[in-house]
């Protein structure tokens, strides 16, 4: 959407959001967490520093809701 002044364009125009959704597709969450998780194994074993990987959802936000 973009708002117009006698014709002329005013300011950025914006975003509509027309979808929502509240439900999070667990599956496609682990998907890219593994697909991040595994790129980061990849640079971290580049630089030789030891690391350990979470393997799931799960575990991270069980790591998260610790802190």
């Amino acid at each position: 959407m973009q708002l117009h002044y006698d014709g002329l364009p005013i300011g950025d125009p914006t975003e509509k959001i027309v979808y929502s959704e509240n439900k999070v597709d667990k599956e496609a969450v682990q998907n890219a967490l593994t697909g991040a998780l595994q790129t980061l194994q990849i640079a971290i074993e580049a630089s030789g520093t030891p690391f350990r990987v979470l393997n799931t959802v799960d575990d991270v936000i069980k790591n998260l809701s610790k802190k």
